[in-house]
């Protein structure tokens, strides 16, 4: 009988730190075994789409052994590639789904790696990775702050009908967004968008699951 008390504390008590804020109760789940884009092509031989205007000056692209994809841009230049529901891979999410960047900015003096989702029905606010900290673009406090120049995960695991996106770094859960209801066509973003900035990213992997949001599996 004490044995059966002793564990139902012990649920209440996980339901009860979840619900103080410690994150969503959401599966765990592995997902980047299949990745979509890894270190061994550049983003348009994976068959990304270059999204950045054609008027604008493109930063650098090009592959760093056993790192990554490596994006240099300098102030006044941009790059930003992106997968929707018209390329390959595609992005189409018709529920939940779930986002996985590997990633470190080597240096930046503005917004660093941008990440941004419309999956059809909501679109986020973007997402911005500095050398110290994440930022949701326009709120003032950090989601995190952290050594950039190193190598972190970043997981976005979405909540589609709730309009939720869970942030997750390097496993551990650090903020929930509000997405905005917004139409029209999928897309999922990343790159150096801010033209004011001096900025070196590498980007290890990108992958994402769209058959569910998924918290890490550590």
């Amino acid at each position: 009988m004490k044995l059966v008390k002793f564990i139902s504390t012990c649920l209440i008590s996980t339901v009860y730190f979840n619900a103080l804020g410690q994150g969503p109760i959401l599966i765990q789940k592995q997902i980047n075994n299949h990745l979509v884009m890894d270190g061994t092509k550049k983003p348009l031989e994976r068959g990304w789409s270059l999204i950045t205007p054609a008027e604008q000056k493109k930063g650098e692209v090009s592959l760093v052994k056993a790192e990554g994809i490596n994006i240099k841009c300098l102030e006044g230049e941009a790059i930003t590639f992106g997968v929707t529901q018209g390329t390959v891979p595609e992005f189409k999410p018709s529920n939940n789904y779930t986002i996985e960047v590997k990633a470190k900015i080597v240096k930046n003096n503005g917004r660093g790696l941008d990440l941004y989702v419309r999956d059809g029905k909501n679109v986020s606010r973007l997402i911005c990775i500095t050398h110290n900290r994440v930022i949701i673009n326009g709120e003032k406090v950090p989601v995190a702050t952290l050594n950039g120049k190193e190598f972190h995960t970043y997981r976005l695991a979405v909540e589609r009908e709730e309009r939720k996106m869970h942030i997750y770094i390097d496993g551990i859960y650090k903020s929930t967004s509000d997405l905005v209801l917004h139409g029209g066509k999928p897309l999922f973003s990343f790159g150096k968008g801010n033209v004011k900035s001096d900025t070196e990213i590498v980007i290890n992997y990108i992958t994402y699951d769209l058959t569910g949001a998924y918290a890490p599996n550590i």
